[in-house]
Parts: structure tokens; sequence; C-alpha cells
């Protein structure tokens, strides 16, 4: 069997093994402003460590 198949054999398995139970929970529709502000500040916080590491 080619190492290919067997890492996508063990992975199934892998991810069948960490399957929990339980029951899906909808989003907050009035939260959506707030993690859209912070994903704003995330990816200004990323342009600028990205702009720091290309001065060294």
């Amino acid at each position: 069997m080619p190492p290919e198949r067997v890492v996508a054999i063990d992975l199934t398995a892998a991810c069948l093994a960490m399957q929990q139970g339980g029951r899906t929970r909808a989003s907050n529709p009035a939260s959506s402003g707030r993690f859209d502000r912070d994903y704003k500040i995330f990816l200004e916080m990323h342009r600028q460590r990205q702009m720091l590491d290309a001065i060294r």
C-alpha cells in the first residue's frame, strides 16, 4: 500500500475517533460586529508584523 494511502486511512480513523456528539449552536447575529472589528484588528496586527519582519 502506498504511504499516501496509509496516511489517509490513519487520518480518517483519527477524525472518527475524535468526533464528539452534541448539538449545533447557532451564532448570535448581534455579536457579528464585534467579531468583525476584532478580525480587522488582527489583520492589521499581522500586516504590521510582516512589515517589521521585512525590516530585519
